[in-house]
């Protein structure tokens, strides 16, 4: 009778963890569709023609424009965004990429997240993005020629915490670039996937003027996962043998 007793105990338990964390995404999901619906409601207010031209012909490079529309395009989509003036097209396209990717819950690539909110503005669906995406209209959705439901599935970017984020803290220490937590002496050009083809390792500075280093997988681990979508004073990728700087492109 103990045994069952505690059987029925376990399986309560695990059942309403599971709950618990089944409700914290539902809500996470919530409110990040929320974001969006805030955003969309803020462009028609101003002037939801120019939403519909920034939105969905941002996306679309091919075809011909001229200077006045890509000024337009381009001051619009700075401010939709909220990243300040960009200086160029694929600037602002990394905005809202990166803007998707960070309030959605999943933390999905926001390179693969961009093709379903085109889909999604497309469908003229009155479900907020993310539950079309996942669990409305959209669920089916697969864009197989851009980027198939699996992948957009499984391509998810690790954003890190404050404790994780201090491995890949960068200090300056008599002239070389030294990790700081652990004071080893920063190379890019040695160790396990340094010299592999087209491996990258990138940086970012934050506003409070710190510099993270790592190497960057592409749908895994990028700028973004250093400061978990935060702001940053500077982004790029650089090469740094025995600790001294020999190329950056930021």
């Amino acid at each position: 009778m103990s045994l069952l007793s505690d059987s029925c105990h376990t399986r309560y338990h695990a059942a309403l963890k599971l709950q618990k964390v089944y409700r914290s995404f539902r809500t996470r999901r919530k409110l990040a569709d929320c974001a969006v619906i805030v955003e969309q409601k803020w462009w028609k207010i101003l002037d939801f023609a120019q939403l519909k031209h920034s939105s969905i012909s941002f996306f679309d490079v091919e075809g011909p424009e001229s200077a006045i529309s890509r000024w337009s395009r381009a001051r619009t989509r700075a401010a939709k965004v909220g990243k300040g003036l960009s200086k160029d097209e694929k600037a602002r396209k990394l905005a809202l990429q990166h803007w998707l990717e960070a309030i959605d819950p999943r933390h999905r690539y926001g390179h693969n997240l961009q093709y379903y909110y085109v889909k999604w503005l497309h469908s003229k669906s009155r479900e907020p993005f993310f539950y079309w995406l996942d669990i409305g209209e959209g669920k089916e959705a697969n864009l197989v020629d851009r980027c198939p439901r699996s992948k957009l599935q499984q391509q998810c970017i690790k954003y890190l915490g404050p404790k994780e984020r201090e491995a890949y803290e960068i200090v300056l220490e008599k002239g070389k670039f030294v990790y700081k937590q652990r004071g080893m002496v920063l190379d890019t050009t040695e160790g396990e996937g340094a010299g592999a083809s087209g491996s990258k390792w990138i940086f970012v500075l934050s506003t409070s003027k710190s510099l993270y280093v790592g190497q960057k997988s592409k749908g895994t681990f990028q700028h973004s996962s250093f400061l978990a979508g935060g702001a940053t004073l500077s982004a790029g990728r650089l090469v740094v043998q025995d600790g001294i700087l020999k190329a950056r492109n930021a």
